[in-house]
């Protein structure tokens, strides 16, 4: 089994994007989180597959509550 890792420079590439613009996506739960190797971020290639075929849908909903709840 093929487990290609991507670091966030690889990633962008494959995007078309910034590097910059990676780490604001992973922040916002726009894409796969990363795999923590050490304490490097890596992303399997598998997931981003996956992801940029499914559309590039949010990963992770983001969940709004009241702002002065107690």
């Amino acid at each position: 089994m093929n487990m290609e890792l991507l670091d966030a420079k690889s990633v962008a590439k494959l995007l078309q994007v910034s590097l910059r613009m990676i780490w604001q996506m992973r922040d916002a739960g726009r894409m796969p989180q990363p795999v923590k190797v050490g304490r490097l971020c890596r992303w399997r290639r598998i997931d981003i597959d996956r992801w940029i075929g499914d559309g590039c849908p949010r990963c992770r909903l983001m969940v709004v509550g009241p702002r002065n709840a107690r």
